[in-house]
This record gives C-alpha cells, structure tokens and sequence, in this order.
C-alpha cells in the first residue's frame, strides 16, 4: 500500500531560530517524492529525519525569500555528491518583479549604502 506523508523538515519564520529550520516540507504521494521549499537548516533536518536526497523527484520553491530558498545550491550539490544520475525537476516562480519580491529592492539599497558609507 503505497504511503502518504506530509512532513514539516522547518518552520521558522525569516528571523532564524537555534532550535527550528526555516521553511521546508516533504510531501510524499505513492512513494514519490516532493521538497517544498528549502530554507536555512532543511537540509541537516532531512538527512536527521533518514531521508534520501536521491529519493526527492521534484523540488518546489514557492517564492525567493531566503528563507525559503537558501539551502536549494546545498540540496543540489547534495544530490551530486550521492552521485544521482536521475532527473530532479526544480520549479521556480518565472517572473519576479519588486512587487512580488519586496527583498530585491531592500538588497540594492543595503549595497548602495554600504558602498557610500566607507570611511
């Protein structure tokens, strides 16, 4: 009988936590895989919690906020390191616009004034 399972791997808001990873979540239908989201310390809970980053078919980033996302290079070079040899499919939002993503403005801002402010 196949097994269904939703697991919580973090759920820590944008301010990290010492004991809680930010947001990331695996879903499993039929014994197929999906990794939603991959923010600051997914990664060390999923390997804790004795899953398979071969095992993941499909990764699902909701949006761009660090974190949500941070942890998606560490994840991949992962998977690379176990040697995968499979397809991971990597969904990703398509159009970002400072609308949708209120970080991008705040980080051109930061580095225009940390350039300006050398003494």
């Amino acid at each position: 009988m196949p097994t269904n399972r939703f697991t919580i791997l973090g759920s820590s808001a944008g301010l990290a936590q010492a004991d809680r990873a930010t947001s990331g979540y695996l879903l499993t239908l039929s014994d197929r895989h999906t990794l939603i989201d991959c923010g600051g310390g997914i990664c060390s809970s999923f390997r804790r919690r004795g899953f398979d980053p071969l095992a993941v078919d499909r990764v699902i980033i909701s949006h761009t906020h660090p974190d949500h996302c941070c942890e998606l290079p560490l994840f991949l070079q992962m998977a690379h390191l176990l040697k995968r040899e499979g397809p991971l499919d990597v969904y990703l939002r398509r159009n970002l616009s400072s609308r949708s993503e209120p970080s991008r403005p705040r980080c051109t801002s930061l580095r225009k004034n940390s350039t300006t402010n050398r003494g």
